[in-house]
């Protein structure tokens, strides 16, 4: 391998969580000369691809990479909101509601896209902002299509609860998730936003994979209404159509 090889076979062997490494053992893993590690690792730390701890002597990905994901992110962001949106803003000015879009990205998830309603509803994530798998309805309708590893590692770590309604219980939410693949629906009821409810369905690519949801922002004193003037079904709608738009590509 040449110089270029090398340094991306080293950047590579701590994906996919990050976990702190030893120069030794990137060597061992690599099966590649120490002295070589050693050196790429100096370059890729003197241009912030990696950084290391002084206490532990380990290395980890640094802020370089980070931006190169972000980079990548914002690209494949970029394009499935530039398909999506008309789409979104169709079903924004038939339910009159806000509208958003979640996009699966990197095994997370993220708000990508915003089409503000009439009735406007004051919420607290922004455009880029991760959604939290087990509150936001988008979130929940992506992860409910996952592999099961991708679920299992989300829900690995603690789960933050951010209003009184919030399941933080793996079991409860594996449940939850299970209902939404039968239904085909999501929802948010007050658990991420005080007075907020949200509902959401999934898109899928051409390979039947899941990588977005569309979701409809409604206060809660409107929701038996939104859901009685056939939201849902319009929701269904342009899921299915935006994930037959992307089975064209």
């Amino acid at each position: 391998m040449n110089s270029i090889e090398k340094a991306l076979e080293i950047l590579r062997v701590f994906t996919p969580d990050n976990r702190p490494l030893r120069s030794v053992e990137i060597s061992h893993r690599l099966k590649m000369n120490k002295a070589t590690v050693n050196r790429t690792l100096i370059i890729l730390k003197k241009r912030g691809f990696v950084v290391q701890d002084d206490a532990t002597r380990r290395y980890r990905l640094g802020p370089s990479t980070a931006q190169l994901g972000r980079a990548v992110r914002q690209s494949l962001n970029g394009r499935l909101v530039a398909l999506a949106k008309p789409y979104l803003d169709g079903l924004r000015d038939k339910v009159g509601e806000t509208v958003h879009l979640e996009v699966l990205t990197g095994g997370r998830i993220f708000l990508s896209y915003s089409a503000t309603g009439i009735r406007q509803v004051t919420v607290t994530p922004r455009v880029g902002d991760q959604m939290a798998i087990n509150a936001n309805a988008g979130a929940k309708a992506i992860m409910a299509f996952c592999p099961q590893e991708t679920v299992q590692k989300g829900l690995a770590g603690p789960l933050t609860k951010f209003t009184t309604r919030t399941r933080t219980d793996a079991d409860a939410i594996w449940k939850e998730f299970a209902e939404i693949r039968a239904t085909g629906f999501a929802y948010d009821k007050e658990e991420y936003d005080e007075d907020v409810h949200a509902v959401a369905a999934p898109i899928f690519n051409h390979e039947d994979r899941v990588v977005a949801a569309v979701v409809i922002i409604v206060p809660s004193f409107r929701m038996s209404s939104s859901i009685e003037s056939g939201s849902l079904e319009l929701l269904k709608e342009t899921a299915r159509e935006i994930s037959e738009r992307l089975s064209q590509l």
